[in-house]
């Protein structure tokens, strides 16, 4: 069933598996192991708890169904795919990888530094700070379709072309969005 805040907060090895629903701050600062929720995570998910300097710093999230506002908010490392995502999408990211397969909300990648954002459906509107590189195709997303399913869990099913923008560049970020080439 659901469960409350803090899910897996800090789990460092292990495997943690809701079928319902998680509250806020689902995967903070989660250093290792996986965690996958069937329903949907409160705000914050692998993001940074109050008095922390990071987020996620390794491991996996996946969540079924849609993350919270601010999901990967001062994430260092580690991996987040969810099917769908609020605002404020890997705000402040200092690294890592989050893997949206549906829609986004608002200020996607807003503060973003580095780390890379992988978008099946492009945020309207475009963020202002990020700057176009055209298309290619990312081989290491076959990594992390690899990595998913040594642990178990399915293919996200974005391919491997994608419309590179890199940002944000308001904080001199060098971190990237990709959105699927269908959507791009």
């Amino acid at each position: 069933g659901d469960v409350g805040d803090e899910l897996a907060c800090g789990m460092r090895d292990g495997r943690v598996e809701v079928a319902g629903n998680a509250g806020l701050f689902a995967a903070a600062s989660l250093a290792g192991g996986t965690v996958r929720v069937r329903g949907d995570v409160g705000a914050l998910a692998g993001g940074c708890r109050a008095g922390r300097r990071f987020g996620m710093t390794g491991g996996v999230l996946w969540v079924d169904g849609r993350l919270g506002p601010q999901a990967g908010a001062r994430m260092r490392r580690g991996l987040v795919v969810a099917a769908a995502a609020g605002d404020a999408l890997g705000a402040g990211m200092l690294g890592g990888t989050l893997l949206v397969r549906g829609p986004v909300g608002a200020d996607v990648g807003y503060g973003l530094r580095r780390g890379t954002l992988v978008l099946a459906h492009a945020p309207k509107p475009l963020p202002p700070t990020f700057l176009d590189c055209g298309r290619h195709e990312f081989l290491f997303l076959e990594l992390v379709v690899r990595e998913l399913r040594a642990r178990g869990l399915p293919d996200p099913g974005l391919g491997r072309r994608h419309r590179r923008l890199l940002g944000c560049r308001a904080v001199g970020g060098k971190g990237e969005l990709l959105l699927a080439a269908e959507s791009a």
